[in-house]
């Protein structure tokens, strides 16, 4: 089970340093990565927009019958 998930961490450092071997592929998954970033972001607060909730707010002086 731990060596599964140390081989799996290992590739995925492997395909990172294969990603920055060259500046251009380096520049090209920084990029890719902001536009990521950009992308999750404004779909979060699309849906923030979309589900608002309502916003009651109950008196504490009135007296429940």
């Amino acid at each position: 089970m731990f060596e599964f998930i140390g081989n799996m961490f290992k590739s995925i450092g492997e395909f990172f340093s294969g990603l920055f071997s060259t500046f251009w592929s380096g520049v090209f998954t920084i990029v890719a990565l902001i536009c990521l970033t950009v992308v999750i972001v404004a779909l979060i607060i699309n849906y923030q927009k979309n589900h608002q909730v309502e916003e009651k707010t109950v008196s504490t002086d009135e007296k429940v019958v």
